[in-house]
């Protein structure tokens, strides 16, 4: 017979099904579309702009070091309420912007409340509500930034389209403020198991006089193999970044139009989607090394396409790249902070991790920017990774952890 407990674990995973798809499916998938009209409207280059989706992965590094500490402090469910309103103001917000500065700023805020309310608090939520399945729990939660994506790219490119940059960022602030309020106000909430064993813990260190009862920082040290990890995974979430974001300007570059390149984007979006999924469900099967050690073989695939992309039936091995290669940041981060925990240090080595993979995802644009400035295209860039994942795969077997 379902019980309470039962029936809650899933209204968990449908409040971070919404986040992903309206913040991460928002915030991050969406930026190429803003690209080129931005660039040629406000006289930056693209290396300039770039950075601004730089600014995105870099609030990803400060959250991931600093959110377990906000978690702990405000509590996990008080600070996506405030990440989540946050987030959609700022990017309501950006439709005033003129200044490079601005978009910076407002990038920054919106990539920090993106990380508050998506990967970090749902894998932690997550994990308190389901005891099996775990990971395949976390791979339907973070379909959502797909599917979001692959929806979002259409209806935001059509508002540029017809009414011009600055009032799809109006429309879609309102939107995402409307939407993210259901999971931040609603449907998500802390395991009473949890609750109650975090109250016990307080007790008991406030009758020994330790910290004046206050959750302190693990002891136990970081498994120095998610250190490891998180170097490969930053190399990963760079070229993955590369192939996700740097495709769409890539294809304007090469003559496709722009309604072209939206429903590519939204295809891709789609794969990603599909890829979370499968990589939630192969990873309860097949452990995270496997599922690491493909990821980097499908990178080079989807390096390999776009250098040679020269009619639309290179999409196949664009789509499958994104989905088995994009898509393993948001599943297998996650499930390498479970396996590489050590005692109670579960939200450090997650941090930790998170955070080298953010450093990929945050060069990974600005590289591209400034490569296609003094180049004249990405392929240089694209031809590089391909080399350094081909390198890279036999570095890992003999750098990775054993088993």
């Amino acid at each position: 017979m379902e019980t309470t407990n039962d029936k809650r674990k899933w209204s968990i995973v449908a409040g971070g099904f919404i986040f992903f798809f309206m913040t991460m499916g928002l915030y991050s998938n969406c930026f190429s579309l803003y690209i080129i009209p931005i660039t040629e409207d406000l006289g930056f280059t693209r290396g300039q702009f770039s950075i601004a989706q730089t600014m995105i992965f870099a609030s990803g590094i400060v959250c991931s070091l600093t959110a377990p500490k906000l978690f702990k402090s405000f509590g996990i469910i008080n600070v996506i309420k405030v990440a989540a309103v946050l987030g959609s103001v700022s990017y309501f917000i950006e439709s005033m912007a003129t200044q490079l500065w601005q978009f910076y700023v407002l990038s920054f805020i919106e990539g920090f409340c993106m990380g508050l309310t998506c990967s970090m608090p749902m894998a932690i939520l997550l994990a308190e509500w389901f005891k099996e399945n775990t990971n395949t729990a976390v791979g339907i939660t973070a379909v959502g930034s797909g599917i979001g994506g692959s929806i979002l790219n259409i209806i935001v490119n059509s508002i540029i389209t017809n009414a011009g940059w600055r009032a799809s960022f109006r429309i879609m602030g309102i939107a995402a403020l409307v939407v993210n309020c259901i999971p931040a106000f609603v449907l998500l909430k802390r395991n009473p198991e949890a609750l109650e064993k975090e109250k016990a813990a307080r007790e008991a260190a406030a009758l020994s006089g330790d910290d004046g009862g206050r959750a302190k920082k693990s002891s136990t040290p970081v498994d120095p193999r998610a250190m490891r990890f998180g170097i490969f995974s930053m190399f990963i979430s760079f070229c993955g970044c590369i192939i996700m974001y740097v495709a769409v300007p890539h294809l304007r570059d090469l003559g496709y139009s722009s309604s072209f390149t939206a429903l590519v984007s939204s295809g891709s979006m789609i794969a990603l989607a599909a890829g979370k999924f499968i990589y939630g469900i192969l990873l309860d099967r097949i452990g995270i090394k496997r599922c690491f050690r493909m990821s980097q073989i499908i990178s080079a695939l989807g390096m390999l396409t776009l250098i040679f992309f020269r009619n639309p039936l290179m999409l196949v091995p664009l789509y499958i790249a994104d989905a088995l290669s994009c898509s393993y940041g948001s599943v297998g981060v996650p499930a390498a902070s479970t396996y590489f925990a050590v005692g109670d240090n579960r939200s450090e080595t997650l941090g930790i991790i998170m955070a080298m993979g953010s450093v990929g995802g945050a060069l990974s644009t600005t590289v591209a920017g400034f490569v296609f400035d003094a180049a004249g295209s990405y392929v240089p860039v694209f031809a590089v990774c391909a080399v350094l994942v081909l390198i890279m795969i036999p570095l890992a077997q003999k750098m990775f952890y054993k088993g």
